[in-house]
């Protein structure tokens, strides 16, 4: 692309390509994962160990309900829709494991769908607690 200066990466076989595109997704500051019909992780990066202490290792072929626990019954709507085949975003207050400051997050459902089938849901889910804490503060003052 003109007036695109970007590095140019060998990779010498198509693994090579597949631990990249694995180290820049690990590298995201947002989880990224993709969810089947029966609500099983498929694939999770490492920012779900720093939200909810579980590797992507570990994550992966668990339910959605284990992992988000007591939140699971106010996400199960926006599931649900995302398994009907329609694209979700909302924020959410998830409490501290540990009794600290509750964490808030924006979080993108997107189906996947084939020929008009939903075979599960992409989701991106962004830390916006600096940006709620900044909005209360203003308001306070």
């Amino acid at each position: 692309m003109a007036g695109l200066d970007l590095p140019a990466f060998e990779l010498a076989a198509p693994d090579d390509e597949l631990k990249l595109l694995r180290a820049v997704v690990d590298h995201v500051p947002a989880m990224l994962g993709y969810w089947d019909t029966q609500q099983r992780c498929r694939f999770a990066n490492r920012a779900y160990e720093t939200w909810f202490g579980v590797s992507p290792d570990a994550l992966l072929g668990r339910s959605m309900q284990e992992l988000l626990g007591p939140i699971y019954p106010l996400n199960l709507p926006y599931i649900e829709a995302a398994l009907r085949g329609e694209r979700q975003e909302f924020e959410r207050e998830i409490p501290d494991p540990g009794g600290g400051a509750p964490r808030y997050s924006q979080a993108h459902y997107i189906p996947d769908l084939v020929d008009g089938q939903v075979r599960g849901f992409f989701v991106l889910v962004a830390d916006i607690s600096q940006r709620r804490r900044l909005e209360q503060e203003l308001r306070a003052a």
